[in-house]
């Protein structure tokens, strides 16, 4: 009763406010941007106040969850130099509880918008930028910790991901717990005004023991089913602590639509947690003989009697490795893939690294681009390290506990735009390409996690600096 006194649905109330176009803002930065050659940026609105999930509906408007404010929209107007300006700033729908979930629905009439517990869904006009009959299609998104649900719709299909209850959740472990899950339900069937969809008996199983999966979607031209991973903090193995470079982050592969989720019956595997997860660095690893890149190794911490051991952590009979690792903590938020139009794009995996909390030298706090090839499977294999290209970043992520750039949403607009929302700073940027889009010419990247703080103040390149305004720190 509690919790639907809680989450009542509110009324569509909206709220228009009238400013001139926002097309390049600058304030003054506690870290150096750095945007990739080949790639522009600019700073289109500083007006939020924690922005996560972003979209763009089918007549180009932008819409975001805004923490604490509810669902705020934007007009754009494209520049013909490739940038955007951003006016009529306008909360569509005022509701507290709307935390960072957001979709529409690929004939974009039907809005879908998460809080902690459940999946709304509406009706939506986007030439007035209005929503009605708003009720609740999905429920029972019960746990504390990781409170994020991640919504994505394509095709007849929502995607919709809960993540686990704190560090090491021992419910994960059980695909009907409904803790660190990627459940499936189908658009057309979802319920009108009556009973709610529960999620963790209800739709269909993704896949599980993926511990916090907060970006999920699908690859346009193949079908398949991606989704990144927030995986362990603080990892020890052997007694000692490993957790500044293990465990790593992940991409997972959940498979083609029509070879899974659309047969009678299925049901997802696990991916491991909370018994396994993936090495990003060996050497720092002990007992790691016969270990690489991405194979997955027993939590000796995780809260039960009997886990499974490194060998049953690497049986693909028994868990599913990640198809790629990356660096620990980077805290990836959100994944899209580079298509736009038609045929547009050049079809690489836009991927929001958020950024570390418990690494002595920060890490992450950039936007990034994982190579596809034409089979539509990653470039790299899943042994490499470098397996993604920094488009934009802080130079200088030790002064990232105060505030810089941290991008958490991402979305692809017309003329391959890029909008990325940055929570820690209330804002959103539009990033556009200059040249060809299949990757950077620069040898720069963002990756200045292993170098000392001489180096990170000393090292020179080309950037762009931009400001943040105010905004609230969130991991």
């Amino acid at each position: 009763m509690r919790g639907a006194l809680l989450f009542l649905l509110t009324a569509s109330i909206s709220t228009v406010k009238l400013v001139a176009a926002q097309c390049s803002l600058t304030h003054n930065y506690q870290a150096e941007l750095v945007v990739a050659t080949g790639w522009k940026s600019a700073l289109v609105s500083n007006d939020l106040t924690r922005p996560r999930g972003i979209i763009l509906d089918k007549a180009g408007n932008i819409l975001v969850i805004d923490v604490g404010v509810g669902l705020v929209s934007y007009k754009v107007k494209e520049n013909e130099n490739g940038g955007a300006c951003l006016s009529d700033k306008k909360v569509v729908i005022s509701d507290k509880n709307f935390n960072h979930g957001i979709a529409i629905s690929e004939d974009g009439k039907k809005l879908f918008v998460s809080t902690p517990q459940i999946v709304n869904q509406y009706d939506y006009d986007s030439a007035q930028r209005t929503t009605s009959n708003g009720h609740t299609v999905i429920s029972g998104m019960q746990n504390g910790g990781h409170i994020t649900r991640t919504l994505y719709a394509y095709k007849d299909w929502l995607l919709v991901s809960q993540g686990s209850e704190g560090n090491l959740d021992v419910n994960a472990a059980t695909s009907t717990s409904g803790r660190s899950t990627i459940r499936a339900y189908k658009i057309s069937t979802l319920p009108g005004n009556g009973a709610a969809l529960a999620y963790a008996s209800q739709g269909v199983l993704v896949g599980y023991g993926l511990r916090n999966s907060v970006g999920v979607t699908v690859d346009k031209k193949s079908d398949k089913i991606w989704s990144v991973e927030n995986s362990v903090d603080n990892l020890t193995r052997g007694g000692q602590q490993v957790f500044q470079d293990n465990p790593g982050e992940e991409l997972n592969y959940h498979g083609v639509i029509g070879e899974t989720i659309e047969k009678s019956g299925y049901s997802g595997p696990s991916h491991g947690y909370p018994y396994c997860v993936a090495v990003w660095d060996v050497a720092s690893l002990p007992d790691n003989a016969n270990l690489k890149v991405g194979d997955q190794i027993q939590v000796e911490q995780s809260p039960t009697a009997t886990k499974p051991k490194d060998s049953d952590c690497k049986d693909p009979a028994q868990f599913t490795a990640p198809r790629l690792t990356f660096q620990a903590h980077m805290a990836p938020l959100d994944s899209q893939f580079d298509w736009f139009g038609e045929d547009g794009g050049d079809g690489g995996l836009w991927v929001t690294f958020h950024g570390s909390w418990n690494r002595n030298v920060p890490i992450g706090y950039k936007l990034s681009k994982v190579p596809f090839g034409a089979n539509r499977e990653p470039t790299a294999s899943a042994t490499e390290k470098n397996n993604y290209e920094d488009i934009i970043w802080n130079r200088d992520t030790s002064k990232c506990n105060v505030k810089c750039f941290r991008p958490v949403g991402v979305a692809v607009g017309s003329g391959g735009r890029v909008y990325v929302t940055s929570d820690a700073t209330g804002e959103i940027f539009v990033l556009w390409s200059d040249s060809a889009r299949g990757g950077t010419t620069n040898t720069e990247r963002g990756d200045n996690a292993a170098m000392s703080s001489k180096d990170l103040v000393s090292y020179k390149g080309w950037a762009m600096t931009v400001g943040v305004a105010a905004g609230v720190w969130l991991w």
